[in-house]
């Protein structure tokens, strides 16, 4: 065999792993202007945004660990809106047609628009959680492995956290929860 016929029978044997393995979901990211301006209660859908900065080491974690887990791309798609920012953005942002500006255009600073949201202690990364009308219902600061943020965004799907204090969902989601989230999510 030749150098050639060894590449065709590499490039058919990569063609053909890739059509009989599972695709993995992909988190599908919007632009916070864009979900400013979206109907999350028409959609049925929550809002989710993920505040990071690009020296933060843990924002490239929960990129490169979590948000790259199926079970939590499948969640953010089927039931969530989400939105990346750069905490530390330049560009103005309209929010409910109110438009926030990075009040230092000259350094690092964080931007209006995250103060606004993130009532209190900054951090990053930090996640958001918004109901159906575009308000906080929490504010998550820090870093979640895959299997602990499947549980903390099922939580607020079907207003789990108007049903449960979340040590008692806790508790329960393994046996009684993770069942019916895997099949509405279409794992068998």
């Amino acid at each position: 065999m030749n150098g050639k016929n060894i590449k065709k029978i590499a490039l058919a044997a990569v063609v053909v792993l890739l059509s009989v393995a599972p695709l993995k979901a992909q988190v599908e990211w919007t632009t916070i202007d864009e979900m400013g301006s979206i109907d999350l209660k028409e959609n049925n859908k929550l809002g989710f945004i993920d505040f990071y900065t690009t020296w933060c080491g843990w924002c490239k974690k929960l990129d490169s660990d979590t948000f790259t887990n199926d079970t939590v791309a499948r969640i953010l798609n089927k039931y969530y809106i989400a939105a990346k920012v750069d905490a530390e953005t330049k560009d103005d942002i309209t929010w409910k047609g109110i438009v926030y500006k990075n009040p230092d255009l000259t350094r690092k600073t964080t931007h209006s628009f995250v103060k606004h949201i993130i009532i209190g202690k900054i951090s990053y990364p930090t996640t958001v959680v918004l109901d159906k009308h575009m308000n906080v219902i929490n504010v998550l600061p820090g870093y979640f492995s895959a299997k602990d943020f499947v549980k903390v965004l099922w939580y607020f799907v079907n207003d789990n956290y108007k049903k449960y204090p979340f040590e008692s969902y806790n508790d329960v989601f393994e046996s009684q929860i993770r069942p019916k989230m895997n099949k509405d999510l279409g794992y068998k």
